[in-house]
């Protein structure tokens, strides 16, 4: 059995937990949710690795933003490791904001959270996929141009909604007419949206299909990123970082 650091674990599956307990033993603290991170009782000196889910279950109104967050203001000396499923809708925005905006160390796919693997992190070794370490330095900075202003998450959570159609998202928005939404979001819109997909949804870019009208490439991007930019606690989030005042 390997004697390991202490972890922490935000999972809402309790199945999952095998694998730690047997790689980390009594060194392993698990929470389903943000709530109980938040009452936790950390180990003296703080947990060393954190591994984060995205979605904490149904009905929960966190998301492992929100875990993020909390852990960089009260224990800024854990690593956290984004611990998803990388091929479901939304988690590559979500592995993108876990580094950009709160300094997540590493990735670890959920079904590759092998002995070995955390065998790894034990010693310090970074697990994370090349590609995503690449795409983290070259292609993170594509995720704050979709939020050039504070009204934009509500355009993208509109964009959701009505899968792009660009009436009722002006409705939505309390904006009188369509006009009035392609003249302030839909052009910026399909240029951030396409330089995000290009940099990590290149095989399912909805902006490669130039015989489609704008509202429905825009509506298929949304909808491709529909978990991250519905996530309960996406306004708060994006408040809190303010990704427009970045440079």
């Amino acid at each position: 059995m390997i004697a390991g650091p202490r972890v922490l674990v935000v999972e809402d599956h309790a199945r999952l937990r095998h694998g730690f307990q047997h790689a980390f033993a009594d060194s392993c603290d698990f929470v389903t949710s943000y709530g109980a991170l938040v009452n936790a009782d950390p180990p003296e000196g703080g947990w060393d690795y954190a591994f984060v889910d995205f979605n904490l279950g149904p009905g929960s109104r966190f998301s492992g933003l929100s875990v993020l967050r909390h852990l960089q203001l009260a224990s800024p000396r854990t690593r956290t490791i984004v611990y998803t499923q990388m091929e479901e809708p939304g988690r590559e925005m979500f592995a993108v904001a876990a580094r950009l905006w709160f300094d997540a160390w590493g990735i670890v796919a959920k079904g590759d959270d092998s002995d070995e693997v955390l065998a790894r992190i034990k010693i310090g070794e970074n697990p994370t996929p090349a590609l995503w370490i690449e795409a983290w330095k070259t292609g993170a900075r594509t995720l704050d141009p979709l939020f050039p202003d504070a009204t934009w998450t509500a355009y993208w959570q509109a964009a959701c909604e009505y899968h792009g159609q660009a009436a009722m998202m002006a409705d939505r928005l309390g904006l009188r007419y369509k006009r009035d939404l392609d003249r302030t979001y839909t052009a910026r819109a399909k240029i951030v949206g396409n330089d995000f997909a290009s940099q990590f949804q290149a095989r399912r870019n909805p902006f490669d299909f130039d015989n489609r009208s704008n509202a429905v490439q825009i509506g298929a991007f949304a909808h491709l990123n529909a978990p991250f930019f519905l996530a309960p606690d996406l306004p708060d989030i994006v408040a809190h970082v303010m990704p427009w005042r970045r440079g």
